[in-house]
Formats: structure tokens, C-alpha cells, sequence
């Protein structure tokens, strides 16, 4: 057979600094993981900036899990409404209800949609369990109870493990672990989760001017919309009033508390488990190395264990004077308002701007290249993470990648940016392709190392290529774009016993290189005899016939085929 290829296409910017403000905003003693790209700061009053961040774990971390009220099934958030449960009188009249959940540890009163534990291995193979310590906040201002028999979670917080002798880059062994469901369901039927996000960060606990924010609706409008001429009575969530010297390197907050984050202790794989209502579908995407995902079902329940490395991820973030953008950045931002506004209005009524682009956003590298020659090739922090999150494929239409009741695959890498879908299956070329990119120097002027994990389900592969069960061979190289051999580690391997393909490539470097997999099946001299055809013919000699059969009938010697 004919081999066949998976192609990824790995791309990078190289980029030169001008006229950048705040793009190292912070002290070099701190932790990279505390880098912050200042919103509201003094001297930004009135200024007229525009600045861009890319970094993945700075969105949602201060909201709460809720449970609404979809009134009139619409999907409007003016319909939507704030519940205490799925049986109050708003939630139970209703045409369709959503929910947001942290998961709770699971204990004798929890057993279903919670989380088993958390824990750290070693190098050498010992595992290392976590104790649950606390929910950070200790309370939130929206948390419901759930409802298992509708497999509805109970609306939880963030919670605290203690993994003993572990110690983060804070010097301490406390982690906070952030499971998020999100789901729905409509009038009394079951509940059906649609997107998990999980995050674990390495964490302290510091004191200062903390709060929590809170979910708003037409019943409970925001104080913000009043003072500030915003829309109200949509469903919408109040942000807290937080110190921002440091808010954003807090992961979760409570009342006078941040959980600041820290870096991940070296040489340590770290492991989640959950137990859940129903089974994750389509595909994960995230933030880890080398995972290992191990899924199965019973008896109505979903057990998910995630074992992975962190990893190292580049981020960015500066402003510009609006006066100083290019004629391409104004001609994109006219038509794509950049998302966020912030501090006071200047004296010519203009507000300071901030586009905060998702990493896995579709126009991501449009939104980077527009920026190209203002940012410099140098990330203005690097952060270890581990997180990963279910996708949408939204606009995919090979059959092969969907599935509404498995999990089809697991994509992760430490590139800043990446294709936020399944890799995609180019029928031309027989290839997979998955674009990746970074700047080429880490924050401390190494050279960034990329790495780039897919694992397939072995019969997604089979058939996208129309392969048989016959087992799949596969081998990984790498070269740069100028040609020249791109020194990295590539794993190919097929394990049997759970169906999964995996294939690795780590130790690259973001210069435009192609990470090339090769995969091929091994022919198999064993053919089934039902599956072939046979025929007969009659054959002659002189006054002699013979009928003979098989799948290719031939003329015993000195005997002619009867025409």
C-alpha cells in the first residue's frame, strides 16, 4: 500500500519591536506566572491606548457558577434570569435552563460530577496524593445545589489540594484546581454537559483589597450599568473591584484573598480524576505534555483521569498610542471593535482600548500579524500551565472527526497561538494540518522550544485513510523551512489495549518548521478466502472435458480453455 502522510504546519513570526508601551509590565523579580499587562493604571487615565494580550489564562477567573433561566427558550440574555435552583419557580417554568459549575470534591454526600483527586508523580513512577484543603472562595455569591437525577452539578467553587513535600515556586504544596462544566437542558429533562474546562495552578494565598464579583440579571441589575450607561437587565456578571497591581495573576479570589499563582515544581506529571454524569465528547484541547487520557463509562458514570506534564507557554502584552497605529490596524479595529475599554475618557472623549485575543481564536495570527512590527521576538513572559478544555467544531464536516457519545482526540501544545480546532484533514494531500505559533525567544532570551502532542482514536485514523485493522506504522521528522534538520524527540506509538494512537514532537524550535508524520499499514499475505470470487471454465482434449473452479481456474497440461 501506498504510504500515506499527516503533515503539520508549525508558524512563527518573526517580528521587530517600535514604539511599545508597557510591554514588560512588570518587575523582573517576580515569577513570570505573575506577569500582568496593567489596565487602569494612573498614568493610563485620558492616554488613548490600544494594546493587545494574548495569554490563555487570564478570562473568567472571578466568575461564579450559576444556574438561569432561559424564559422563553430564545437564547436572548434579556430572557435570562438568575436561579437558586432547577426547582425554584423561575428555573422549574422554564422553556430551557443553563448552568456554570465549579465541581465539588466528592464526599458521601457528592458521588456523581466531582472531583476523585488530585495528585503529582515523580519521575520515578510514585504517585503522590493530594488532601483536599478548602474551596477558594469559601463561598460564592451564586452557588446552587445540584440535582443528580437530572445529572445537574452542584454549582461549586474552585477547591484547594495539598499534594505534601510538592512545593511550587511560591514554597508551598497548595494547588488550586479549577473544573468548570457548562451545560443544559430543556423544561424537566436531564441535564447534558456541552464544554469542560479544567486549569490546576500552583498557588499561595496573599491578603489585600479582594472581592468577589457576581452573576446580574432584569431582577438583580449591576450597580455598573447605572453608573456607567451600560445595558441593563441582561444576564451579565458584576466584576469585583480588585487590587489591579496584582489581580491578574490571581487564579481565584475570596473576600481579602487572592490565590496568586506560581510556577509548577520541575519533573513532576501531574494528574486529575473526576467523576461525571455523562461522557466528554468531540475533542479535548489544552495546555499539557506528553498526556495520558484515560475515559470510560459504567453504569451511567464517567470516570475521566487527565495525567499530563505542565507546560512552558509564551505571552504577550503592550499598548501603542491610538495615533500611532498602522493603516492596517485601523482599518481592522473599525470593523472588529478590540473588546475591552478602560479608564477615563480623554479630553478628546476617546477611551483607552485593550484587544484580550483568545490564543485559540480563528483570527488569531491576523490579529498577531497586524502587530508584527510593533512587538518584538521575545514573549513578554513565560508560564507554565496545565489546563485543557473541550472544543467546538463548529464548520467541520468530515464525519470521521464527530461523535456525539465518544471523546475522538486530544490535541495540545505550548505555542501562545494554535489552530483552535481539530487538526484539519486535507484530502489532496492526505495530510493533517495544525498551525502553531510563538514568538522565537522565550522571556529570558532562550530560544523557545516548542512541543506539539496529538492522540487520535486508532479508528478516527483508520478511517480518514480507509485503512483496514491491519496495525498502523507511523515515524516523525522535522525540518526547518531553510531545509536543515530541526533537532526534536518524536514518539509514534498505537497502545492496543485502549485504541489510541499517539503521536509526539517536542524540542523543535519556532522557525517555520514542518513536523512531518508519516503513516503506513502493514500488508498482510493473510486473505479471506470468503471475500474471494470464484469461477469455472470448461477445458478440452480431444474427446476429454473438464470443468474446473477456483478463483483463477486454469487448464490442467495438454488441455485447451473451451472457447
Amino acid at each position: 500500500m501506498k504510504a500515506k502522510k499527516y503533515i503539520f504546519l508549525i508558524a512563527s513570526l518573526a517580528i521587530g519591536a517600535t514604539g511599545l508601551v508597557g510591554h514588560q509590565a512588570s518587575a523582573a523579580s517576580i515569577p513570570d506566572e505573575q506577569w500582568n499587562l496593567p489596565m487602569n493604571a494612573p498614568d493610563q487615565d485620558g492616554a488613548e491606548l490600544i494594546g493587545l494580550k494574548i495569554a490563555g489564562s487570564s478570562s473568567g477567573l472571578n466568575h461564579p457558577s450559576f444556574i438561569a433561566a432561559d424564559t422563553k427558550g430564545s437564547g436572548n440574555r434579556n430572557d435570562l434570569l438568575v436561579c437558586s435552583s432547577d426547582s425554584d419557580s423561575i428555573c422549574s417554568s422554564a422553556a430551557k435552563n443553563i448552568y456554570e459549575a465549579f465541581l465539588p470534591p466528592c464526599d458521601s454526600a457528592t458521588t456523581i460530577n466531582c472531583i476523585v483527586g488530585v495528585s503529582a508523580v515523580k519521575p520515578d513512577g510514585t504517585e503522590i496524593s493530594g488532601q483536599y484543603a478548602q474551596d477558594f472562595p469559601a463561598k460564592g455569591p451564586n452557588d446552587y445545589q445540584g440535582n443528580p437525577i437530572r445529572n445537574l452539578p452542584t454549582g461549586s467553587r474552585p477547591s484547594v489540594w495539598k499534594i505534601p513535600g510538592v512545593l511550587n515556586g511560591g514554597g508551598a504544596d497548595t494547588y488550586l484546581l479549577r473544573f468548570n462544566v457548562k451545560g443544559d437542558a430543556v423544561s424537566k429533562q436531564k441535564f447534558a454537559s456541552n464544554t469542560i474546562e479544567v486549569s490546576l495552578y500552583p498557588m499561595t494565598s496573599i491578603s489585600g483589597n479582594y472581592t468577589i464579583g457576581n452573576m446580574t440579571d432584569a431582577n438583580h441589575p449591576s450597580g455598573a450599568c447605572i453608573n456607567d450607561h451600560f445595558q441593563c437587565g441582561q444576564l451579565g456578571f458584576e466584576h469585583a473591584g480588585n487590587d489591579v497591581s496584582l489581580s491578574a495573576a490571581c487564579v481565584s479570589f475570596d473576600i481579602g484573598l487572592c490565590a496568586l499563582r506560581q510556577s509548577f515544581p520541575d519533573g513532576y506529571r501531574f494528574k486529575v480524576q473526576a467523576r461525571l454524569g455523562d461522557s466528554p465528547t468531540g475533542w479535548f484541547h489544552g495546555r499539557l505534555f506528553s498526556p495520558v487520557i484515560d475515559l470510560n463509562s459504567s453504569a451511567g458514570i464517567t470516570n475521566l483521569t487527565v495525567s499530563a506534564n505542565p507546560v512552558k507557554v509564551p505571552v504577550i502584552g503592550g499598548y501603542i498610542k491610538q495615533s500611532d497605529m498602522t493603516p492596517e490596524m485601523k482599518t481592522y479595529y473599525a470593523s472588529h471593535r478590540p473588546g475591552g475599554a478602560f479608564g477615563r475618557l480623554s479630553p478628546n472623549g476617546i477611551s483607552n482600548q485593550i484587544d484580550l485575543a483568545s490564543p485559540y481564536a480563528s483570527n488569531i495570527f491576523d490579529i498577531y500579524s497586524l502587530w508584527s512590527k510593533i512587538f518584538g521576538n521575545k514573549a513578554s513572559a513565560t508560564q507554565s500551565e496545565w489546563s485543557f478544555r473541550t472544543l467546538e467544531l463548529n464548520g467541520e464536516d468530515n464525519s470521521c472527526f464527530r461523535d456525539s457519545k465518544n471523546l475522538v482526540g486530544v490535541v495540545s501544545t505550548n505555542s501562545m497561538m494554535y489552530s483552535g480546532g481539530a487538526p484539519a484533514f486535507n484530502k489532496n494531500e492526505g495530510t493533517l494540518d495544525y498551525k502553531v505559533g510563538a514568538p522565537h525567544l522565550a522571556s529570558n532570551g532562550d530560544v523557545f522550544k516548542g512541543s506539539y502532542d496529538l492522540q487520535l482514536r486508532s479508528d478516527v485514523a483508520r478511517c480518514l485513510y480507509k485503512f483496514s485493522s491491519a496495525p498502523i506504522k507511523a515515524t516523525v521528522s522535522i525540518a526547518s523551512d531553510n531545509g536543515d534538520s530541526n533537532i526534536a524527540t518524536t514518539i509514534v506509538s498505537e497502545d492496543k489495549a485502549t485504541g489510541w494512537l499517539r503521536m509526539s514532537a517536542s524540542n523543535f524550535m519556532f522557525s517555520n518548521p514542518t513536523v512531518k508524520i508519516r503513516i503506513t499499514q502493514e500488508s498482510t499475505s493473510m486473505v479471506n478466502p470468503a471475500a474471494l470470487k470464484k469461477s469455472s471454465i470448461i477445458c478440452i482434449k480431444g474427446n476429454s472435458t473438464k470443468t474446473v473452479t477456483a478463483v483463477k481456474p486454469i487448464c490442467p497440461t495438454g488441455y485447451k480453455r473451451k472457447q
